[in-house]
C-alpha cells in the first residue's frame, strides 16, 4: 500500500479580513465550529485531488470508478483547528490496464512492453500478466501495474496543489458563513 498525507490547518487568524472582521465584531467563534470547518474544506479538497487522481489514471486503462473506490480516506482531527485526512490505495494489477498484445518476446499494454511476460488463467479463472522467476517453468509471479497515491507521490499530476487550493478556496468560504451566522 501506498499512502500521500493531505494536510488543512484552519487557523483564523490566517485570513487577515475574517480575523478583523471578528475583531471589530467582538464575536468569538468557538475551536469546535472551526474544527468542523477545517474538515468541511479538508473533504472538498481530497475530493478534488481523487477526482485529478482518477482522471491521470484513465488515459492509461482505468476506469474513474476503479479508481475512486481503490482509495481509502482516514480523516484525523489534530486539535482544534487542524485536520488531517491520510489517503491510501493499493496496487493495480498489470492486466487491469488491458491484457495488451503478445508478440516479441513479450506483452505490450497500455503502459509499455514487458519483456518474457506471458498471458495467463489460473484454475480458479483469475487471468493476468505473469512473469516466470527464474529459468524454471514455474514458478511464476504476477505484474502490477500502477498505484494512484504513487503517482502523486512521484509528482505526476498536480492533483495535491489543485486539492489545496480548493480546500483554501472551501476554507474561506465555509469561514466567512460561520461568522455571518
Amino acid at each position: 500500500m501506498s499512502s500521500a498525507n493531505f494536510q488543512i490547518k484552519g487557523d483564523l487568524s490566517d485570513l487577515g479580513q475574517l480575523d478583523a472582521a471578528l475583531k471589530l465584531m467582538n464575536k468569538k467563534v468557538s475551536a469546535k465550529a472551526i474544527a468542523r470547518v477545517t474538515r468541511k474544506a479538508l473533504k472538498q479538497g481530497v475530493d478534488v485531488v481523487i477526482d485529478e487522481s482518477a482522471d491521470h489514471l484513465s488515459d492509461v486503462g482505468l476506469s474513474r470508478s476503479k479508481v475512486k473506490r481503490a482509495v481509502s480516506v482516514a480523516y484525523f482531527n489534530g486539535g482544534g483547528s487542524t485536520a488531517d485526512a491520510l489517503m491510501s490505495a493499493g496496487w493495480f494489477r498489470l492486466a487491469d490496464h488491458g491484457l495488451g498484445r503478445k508478440g516479441g518476446g513479450g506483452i505490450t499494454n497500455r503502459l509499455g512492453f514487458y519483456r518474457g511476460a506471458f498471458k495467463a488463467s489460473m484454475s480458479s479463472g483469475h487471468r493476468g500478466i505473469y512473469t516466470r522467476v527464474g529459468s524454471a517453468r514455474k514458478p511464476i509471479r504476477e505484474l502490477w501495474g500502477l498505484n494512484p497515491m504513487r503517482e502523486i507521490e512521484r509528482e505526476n499530476t498536480d492533483a495535491l496543489e489543485h486539492g489545496g487550493d480548493e480546500a483554501a478556496r472551501a476554507l474561506a468560504e465555509f469561514a466567512s458563513s460561520l461568522l455571518a451566522a
